[in-house]
């Protein structure tokens, strides 16, 4: 009987014991969700810019990131990326990468040079790591007073400038960043005219669409083509286990 009892006392202390430990758990993931939505940038909605962003993760922490600067006056650098992989790994990089943004793009104007500076520090971060350790993403910088539009591509889905009834896409120019020490880019420049808006997305955002790429790059254009700026409304989390984070981000300049 005694020892029945301490066993009994034994579980129960261990039981409490680890749903003491989960309490703190959950109380660090809550934290460091948290701190990561509050680096991501508010919404602009100015009379000549109008930049929006929804943003649903797959889980608390996640690897999709979305940062914008005004630089100058009529001057703005957009950033969207998307980290392989998800949860606490991948938003330590997502955190470690927003840490240097703010100066970087206050510095360098060529988007080509922001993504090729971000992927000297993901070598100086994991200089000779043998896991894969790099993300997607796409950098734009717009300059409203020459009615310009900059932009390179590492490796993400191609952004969509909606101008003149036709769209355009911004293809890659480039490998992921991290992939290679020695990764370069290019940037390409299109001349904008009002009203146009771009439009930046993750795979997740595709793949509500379609697995395929191509049919989910031709769906979100047919959805951009009936809806403009207003498919942010239409936009619906992915319940799948499968389900990976959902990020758009408009950018409407008039």
């Amino acid at each position: 009987m005694l020892a029945r009892v301490r066993n009994a006392i034994g579980l129960k202390q261990a039981i409490d014991a680890r749903k003491r430990y989960e309490k703190v758990l959950q109380e660090d993931f809550d934290l460091a969700q948290k701190l990561q939505q509050s680096v991501l940038s508010a919404n602009i909605e100015d009379d000549e810019i109008r930049i929006m962003a929804t943003y649903i993760p797959s889980k608390k922490l996640a690897g999709d990131m979305y940062a914008w600067y005004r630089i100058s006056q009529n001057k703005y650098g957009i950033i969207l990326f998307d980290v392989m992989g998800h949860g606490v790994s991948s938003a330590l990089i997502t955190m470690g990468m927003s840490s240097i943004l703010f100066e970087l793009v206050h510095r360098i104007g060529d988007p080509a040079q922001v993504l090729e500076e971000l992927n000297q520090q993901m070598s100086r971060l994991f200089p000779g790591d043998e896991t894969e350790i790099y993300f997607t993403a796409v950098y734009l910088y717009i300059d409203l007073d020459e009615m310009k539009l900059s932009y390179a591509n590492a490796g993400h889905p191609p952004g969509l400038l909606r101008m003149n009834d036709r769209i355009i896409p911004l293809e890659n120019t480039g490998l992921p960043v991290g992939m290679f020490e020695d990764s370069t880019y290019s940037s390409k420049t299109i001349d904008i005219v009002s009203p146009g808006c771009v439009y930046l997305y993750t795979d997740g955002f595709m793949e509500l669409y379609s697995k395929g790429i191509d049919e989910g790059i031709h769906a979100i254009q047919n959805l951009i083509e009936q809806q403009g700026p207003n498919i942010h409304q239409l936009i619906q989390p992915d319940q799948s286990d499968e389900a990976d984070d959902l990020c758009l981000v408009t950018v409407e300049i008039n």
